[in-house]
This record gives C-alpha cells, sequence and structure tokens, in this order.
C-alpha cells in the first residue's frame, strides 16, 4: 500500500539543480516546476524552508557575497 502513495505524490523539480528538490532520483517518479502543484511532504517541507529562508533575505545576501567575489 506505501507504494501506490509514494507513486502518486508530485514531486518538486528544481530547474536550477535539474534535480528533485528532495534528492528522490529517477524518471518513474511525477515532478513538476510549479510549487503549488506538490504533494511530497519532503519538497513541501524544503519549499517552505526555501521562502523562509527569501523572506529574510538569507538568498540575497549570498547572491551578493558571490558577486563580490
Amino acid at each position: 500500500m506505501s507504494t501506490e502513495t509514494s507513486e502518486n505524490l508530485v514531486h518538486f523539480y528544481d530547474t536550477d539543480e535539474h534535480a528533485i528538490l528532495c534528492g528522490l532520483r529517477g524518471f518513474a517518479h511525477r515532478s513538476t516546476k510549479h510549487s503549488r502543484g506538490v504533494t511530497c511532504p519532503a519538497c513541501v517541507a524544503l519549499l517552505a524552508d526555501r521562502r523562509e529562508a527569501e523572506r529574510h533575505g538569507d538568498t540575497h545576501a549570498a547572491a551578493e557575497s558571490s558577486v563580490g567575489a
């Protein structure tokens, strides 16, 4: 029964990293680059962490430091 559930999950495909966000590998998994269609709990949690980091400016600071280097 757990295999049915895992097959129905939709994962987030990170277009920058060219990989599924939760680290799942393989072509047999459903994924999307649109966050609102994601049903994988791990991907949803990682997306929330990203949004929180962006809200606090962590991504902006990282981008500034790489430009200055």
